[in-house]
């Protein structure tokens, strides 16, 4: 992972982490760093949610729902990436 990268995602996790402590939060993912597939930790029922997969530069990489509560993201390239569902979006990097 290069360093840029580490810092851009370190400074939006800590701008957002006061968001999240503000607003009621959906989900959150077991680990910021993933190679294959993310985990989604809520208390809520996520099935009939529809979550998108943003790059950084806020392009969509995939619309889609959970299948027990993970989603696989390996076939996305390494990268910083944010998870959104309604008012909730939790960034990510993805690393092989």
């Amino acid at each position: 992972m290069s360093l840029e990268l580490l810092e851009t995602y370190l400074k939006y996790e800590l701008s957002s982490s006061v968001d999240r402590v503000n607003a009621k939060v959906l989900f959150d993912i077991k680990s910021n760093i993933v190679s294959a597939s993310l985990e989604l930790v809520s208390e809520n029922d996520l099935s009939s949610q529809l979550f998108s997969i943003t790059n950084q530069n806020g392009q969509i990489r995939r619309t889609t729902s959970v299948d027990q509560n993970q989603i696989d993201v390996s076939n996305l390239p390494d990268g910083l990436y944010f998870i959104t569902s309604k008012n909730t979006t939790v960034p990510f990097v993805k690393v092989d």
